[in-house]
């Protein structure tokens, strides 16, 4: 695992290919796996979040970024978009606070350098201004950090870009969820990190550290869980499309959101 900050800064080798096949990365482990994340992404529920996350991180960087650059994954897992990013020829670090999937993830694509993150901490071992791009995709706790956009700003390089998810509070999944639902969160203690913001309140900190928001998708008005295999989803998938949900950010229980950073 690497913690050498130095290392970031380091050039990128190899030939970039513009076009990333963000849903072409599968493992056949994937559902008999001890990490849990790897086990829902092999769902119904979770190939429909991966292929919407990914073609709308694919879309943001071949829009902004004309060769290889470097990318920070935080919570990047066991890879799902990292080691696509990887074999694009970018330069990605994935960090991570949990051990497990970084062992995982050594095994799969041993040339991706590895963060093993403190979970206490409120800063990245990463030099400022050294990184071109941050994905931070279905990590809750941290977009729900008040350290967490200032910290990107500082690590970013000037026009640097992010890539981020967050729930919505002010939404019929964040309705049930914090007002009828009363879940234990003991057995998946990052759950009651979900849906405590606003899209409106992450707006407004994500401006206040010193970014600029240029595009944003609402998602996941499915009315199922991440563990689902219900045959019904990608029908749910298209009508979602079709009747364009996607646009109604203030309303959607999930968004996916890139911005630039201006300061």
């Amino acid at each position: 695992m690497v913690k050498n900050e130095g290392e970031v800064s380091e050039g990128i080798r190899g030939p970039y290919k513009k076009k990333i096949n963000m849903t072409g990365y599968t493992n056949c482990s994937a559902v008999k796996s001890e990490y849990y994340y790897d086990r829902v992404n092999a769902t119904a529920m979770g190939e429909y979040l991966t292929c919407l996350e990914g073609s709308f991180i694919q879309e943001n960087l071949a829009l902004h970024l004309n060769e290889p650059v470097v990318i920070l994954d935080v919570g990047g897992g066991t890879g799902r978009f990292a080691i696509p990013l990887h074999k694009n020829g970018h330069r990605v670090i994935v960090g991570e606070i949990n051990a497990l999937p970084l062992k995982i993830l050594r095994k799969r694509e041993p040339a991706i350098p590895l963060i093993l993150l403190d979970e206490k901490a409120k800063s990245f071992p990463i030099k400022g201004c050294s990184i071109d791009c941050i994905l931070c995709i279905e990590v809750n706790a941290l977009v729900a950090s008040e350290w967490f956009f200032s910290e990107c700003n500082r690590i970013l390089k000037p026009n640097g870009i992010i890539i981020f998810t967050t729930h919505n509070r002010c939404s019929y999944k964040g309705f049930y969820r914090k007002s009828l639902l009363k879940e234990d969160f003991s057995k998946h203690p990052w759950k009651k990190f979900e849906y405590v913001r606003s899209f409106q309140r992450i707006r407004l900190r994500f401006n206040n550290g010193g970014f600029r928001l240029t595009k944003a998708k609402g998602f996941n008005w499915l009315p199922a869980s991440r563990e689902s295999n219900n045959k019904l989803i990608p029908h749910f998938a298209l009508i979602e499309r079709v009747i364009r949900l996607d646009l109604l950010l203030w309303f959607s229980p999930w968004i996916i959101i890139e911005g630039r950073k201006f300061k």
